[in-house]
């Protein structure tokens, strides 16, 4: 009985052991968001979501257009200059392509709804317009995405009816 006790105590006693808890390494300094949104960046992809057709339930074919080449959105390019870490200027070549940003906008200041992490981006010419701005996961790849959401209003409440989800690479 002495035996099964002593390995007892032995596991008991390994378990304990094993169950320190781990320590973490520091994280550092979080790196600004708003730098690396400075560039020149072109309209890669275009995704339009029909937000009636998903609340429906319809399949995701229904759901999701790519309309990439239905317009000449790859010409579109928007630059971003910034001022040390804060938003400064844009300008907008759109070409071909329809100007995302606001019909009548070339140019003009940005800026941002929280400069350490910014979910959406304004920019201001003769109006301002407010775009989504997507995960910044691919900002260090040079890929950024915006949201633009149209709405319409359902017994006085706006409603999403479309959902244009912008993809673009950086030059």
């Amino acid at each position: 009985m002495n035996y099964y006790r002593s390995i007892s105590f032995t596991l008991i006693a390994l378990v304990l052991l094993c169950c320190q808890p781990d320590e973490f390494p520091a994280l550092g300094a979080r790196e600004p968001i708003v730098p690396k949104l400075a560039g020149t960046w072109t309209l890669s992809k275009v995704v339009q979501r029909d937000n009636d057709a998903e609340r429906k339930g319809f399949p995701s074919f229904a759901q999701l257009q790519d309309i990439t080449n239905d317009f000449a959105f790859k010409d579109f390019k928007l630059v971003l200059s910034v001022s040390g870490n804060a938003p400064a200027t844009f300008t907008v070549q759109a070409g071909n392509s329809p100007n995302i940003i606001g019909s009548g906008i070339s140019s003009g200041n940005w800026s941002v709804d929280d400069v350490n992490y910014p979910s959406k981006i304004t920019f201001s010419g003769s109006s301002g317009t407010s775009i989504e701005l997507g995960s910044f996961a691919g900002l260090n790849n040079g890929e950024m995405i915006f949201k633009l959401i149209r709405t319409q209003p359902k017994a006085g409440v706006p409603e999403a009816v479309v959902t244009y989800q912008y993809s673009f690479t950086k030059e």
